[in-house]
């Protein structure tokens, strides 16, 4: 018998998706380190084996209200003008599938640039 539990507080989903993000750069061979803080532009610091850094910002995918069992990324999940200037990544984290990826940001007047030469 499978048991579903979802989890209504978002701080606890914060702390769920972070360590399952853990997990997760663990399994690519990258060293990671927490933030002991519950504030800040960063949740995680990764090294990769070349020893370059990634500096993390983990989030969690919603449920899509419109679809049955689909996830959106991030509502909301641009990065803040500290975030930027320190070149942090969003890392989502999709609670069904237990899985991470990384989300790449780009510059609205890019997408406005990009969209011109489609239509």
């Amino acid at each position: 018998m499978e048991h579903k539990i979802e989890i209504k507080d978002t701080k606890r989903k914060g702390d769920m998706s972070e360590f399952y993000a853990v997990a997760w750069l663990w399994e690519r061979g990258y060293e990671v380190f927490k933030n002991s803080g519950c504030s800040g532009a960063v949740d995680l610091i990764a090294m990769d084996t070349k020893g370059d850094i990634t500096l993390i910002d983990v989030k969690t995918a919603k449920k899509d209200s419109r679809r049955k069992d689909k996830y959106v990324s991030i509502g909301g999940g641009k990065l803040r003008a500290d975030q930027k200037r320190l070149g942090v990544k969003h890392l989502v984290f999709y609670p069904k599938s237990k899985e991470c990826r990384f989300v790449e940001h780009r510059d609205k007047k890019e997408c406005i640039s990009n969209w011109s030469l489609w239509h």
